[in-house]
C-alpha cells in the first residue's frame, strides 16, 4: 500500500494503541472536572504552537469571520439537527454546513475556507502526500453545564466498535471566548488548551491525541469541529471540493 505521508513525519513516531498516559489522562477527569497533575500544561492562547505532533494557530479566522459564524448559529437556531444525529448527546446542539450554505452562503463560504485551510495546515505539518477529505464539518452549541468525556475520534477505549474508524485527523475552530470553563484538555499530553475566538487546533484521530472537553461553567460556547479521513469513500458528497 503507498504511503500517505513523508518518511520522517512525526506520525511515524505516535503510538497507535494507548498507553498509560491514556489511563493517567482519564483518571485526572470526573465529569468535567480536571485534577491537574504537578506536570499539567497549559497552552498559552495567544502563542502560535506549531508543536511536535499537534497544531494550534491562535488567529486562524478573523474576528469579523467568527461573528458571521456566530450570527448564523444563532439564526439557524431552530435547524440544528434532531433527526439525522444517532446520538442523544448531540441532537439539537449541531449545525451542518452544508444547512448553513443553504440558508446563509456567506456563513458556508467560510465554513468550506476554515476547512480547506485546516487541510492545508494538516497535510504540511504531518508532512501528508496523499489526499485529504472532510467527512464533515459543523457549527456545535456547547451550553452552560455540558462537557465531553475522554475519547479519541477513531476507536473507544473499551475496544467496542466506533462508528468513525475511517477518521484520521481532526480540527476545531474556537468561535467565542466569553464562557468560563469548556477548555480542551489532551490526556496522554496532559495538556490544556483555552483557545481564544478564532483559534484553531488540529491533531491526529488517534489515541495520542486523546481529549475531553471540560465542563462549561458559564455562558455557552461555540466550535466548529471538523474530521478528515484519507479514504474518499467516506468524503460528504455534499461539501464542495
Amino acid at each position: 500500500m503507498p504511503r500517505k505521508w513523508r518518511a520522517g513525519s512525526v506520525l511515524d513516531r505516535l503510538p497507535s494503541a494507548q498507553t498509560e498516559r491514556n489511563a493517567a489522562g482519564r483518571a485526572r477527569l470526573t465529569q468535567g472536572i480536571l485534577s491537574p497533575s504537578a506536570q499539567t500544561r497549559v497552552l498559552d492562547p495567544d502563542a502560535p504552537a506549531i508543536e511536535a505532533d499537534f497544531v494550534y494557530v491562535p488567529d486562524f479566522l478573523s474576528g469579523e469571520e467568527c461573528a458571521t459564524l456566530l450570527a448564523a448559529a444563532g439564526q439557524l437556531a431552530d435547524r440544528q439537527n434532531v433527526d439525522y444525529v444517532a446520538q442523544d448527546y448531540w441532537k439539537g446542539r449541531i449545525l451542518f454546513h452544508t444547512d448553513v450554505s443553504a440558508a446563509l452562503p456567506e456563513a458556508g463560504a467560510i465554513m468550506h475556507r476554515a476547512k480547506r485551510d485546516a487541510i492545508a495546515r494538516i497535510a504540511a505539518h504531518y508532512a501528508v502526500t496523499a489526499p485529504i477529505y472532510a467527512d464533515t464539518i459543523q457549527l456545535v452549541r456547547w451550553p452552560e453545564g455540558m462537557h465531553m468525556d475522554a475519547h479519541c475520534d477513531a476507536a473507544h477505549a473499551d475496544g467496542a466498535p466506533h462508528s468513525s474508524p475511517h477518521r484520521n485527523f481532526a480540527s476545531i475552530v474556537y468561535l467565542n471566548d466569553d464562557y468560563e470553563g469548556g477548555e480542551f484538555y489532551l490526556t496522554a499530553l496532559d495538556v490544556v488548551i483555552k483557545p481564544k475566538a478564532g483559534a484553531l487546533v488540529a491533531f491526529t484521530s488517534g489515541w495520542h491525541h486523546e481529549h475531553a472537553v471540560l465542563k462549561v461553567r458559564s455562558g455557552t460556547r461555540f466550535t466548529m469541529p471538523a474530521f478528515y479521513t484519507f479514504d474518499p469513500a467516506f468524503r460528504d458528497h455534499g461539501e464542495p471540493r
